[in-house]
């Protein structure tokens, strides 16, 4: 993929380094939801209280969305570079 883009690095285009700057975030971000939800996982196992388990997991699915939404905006900055205009 960087093959692809590297005519589009070299002019300098700031789109490029934002999409990289997002699939970054959202590799960092899905690295702590995966955390997040295995301690989870041995929380429940232990009888942790069902309260703080069940706000945890809402918390994970506020991560998840937003990792999603970013996933999305950086696909849709590829696309608009791969079909030659800008979004």
């Amino acid at each position: 993929m960087l093959i692809a883009l590297a005519p589009v690095i070299a002019d300098n285009d700031p789109l490029p380094a934002e999409i990289l700057a997002t699939a970054d975030g959202a590799s960092h971000a899905a690295g702590d939801l995966l955390m997040r939800t295995s301690s989870l996982a041995g929380a429940i196992r232990r009888g942790g209280p069902i309260d703080m388990v069940e706000e945890q997991f809402r918390l994970a699915a506020d991560k998840a969305r937003t990792i999603a939404e970013a996933c999305e905006r950086a696909a849709t900055g590829l696309a608009a570079i791969s079909h030659g205009g800008r979004q």
